[in-house]
């Protein structure tokens, strides 16, 4: 009887002790749940920070993969150095924010989707700039040659050359063309000129 006495001691002990670690667990999980759904993004937010991101990656892109690098590299570095200016100053805030326990989300997310567009933008303008646009301002600066005779003036005359126009009766020599490859294949073949009839003829 003694036995059975301490067991159901045991058992209303545990039973009067048990409720409240209960109601404490299920407290500290609704604290929990309520705080993770009030630090949620909602879709407004995540609809912003996509406009944002696309603004800046417009943006950063326009200013490094576009004619304004070539025509007018100050406003292109502006438009540049603005959004940097702007993505380190929400930054800072959002950090002093957070760690003063302050509301800091709203700041963070716009850091955030200023950076993803700066750095996405400039990776991929840099690098379409190089493929493509650079080489045409290049091609554009170079200079152009007319009324070029082949059998008098030499070809290591017009190394800095974009377009060259050979004078009349001059033709291509098909018949000794070869190929080169490097990468691409390139035709080559040698320029002579050939006046027309009644005009003296020289050998190319």
């Amino acid at each position: 009887s003694r036995a059975v006495l301490a067991q159901s001691l045991h058992t209303s002990y545990q039973g009067a002790n048990h409720p409240p670690a209960i109601m404490k667990l299920t407290a500290e999980t609704t604290f929990l749940l309520k705080k993770q759904l009030k630090q949620a993004v909602g879709p407004l937010e995540t609809a912003g920070a996509a406009l944002l991101s696309t603004i800046a990656f417009t943006v950063t892109f326009i200013c490094v993969a576009c004619t304004v690098r070539m025509t007018s590299p100050g406003v292109a570095m502006l438009g540049i150095f603005a959004l940097v200016g702007a993505g380190g100053v929400t930054s800072a805030l959002g950090i002093v924010r957070a760690r003063s326990r302050r509301p800091a989300r709203i700041w963070l997310v716009t850091a955030l989707a200023l950076w993803v567009g700066i750095i996405v933008g400039g990776a991929m303008g840099n690098d379409y700039w190089y493929a493509g646009a650079a080489k045409y301002f290049a091609y554009k600066e170079m200079a152009n040659y007319v009324n070029i005779d082949p059998s008098v003036d030499k070809a290591s005359s017009y190394m800095d050359a974009s377009e060259l126009y050979f004078k009349d009766g001059s033709k291509v020599m098909t018949s000794t063309g070869l190929a080169f490859r490097n990468g691409l294949t390139y035709c080559i073949a040698p320029i002579i000129f050939e006046p027309l009839e009644g005009r003296p003829s020289k050998n190319s």
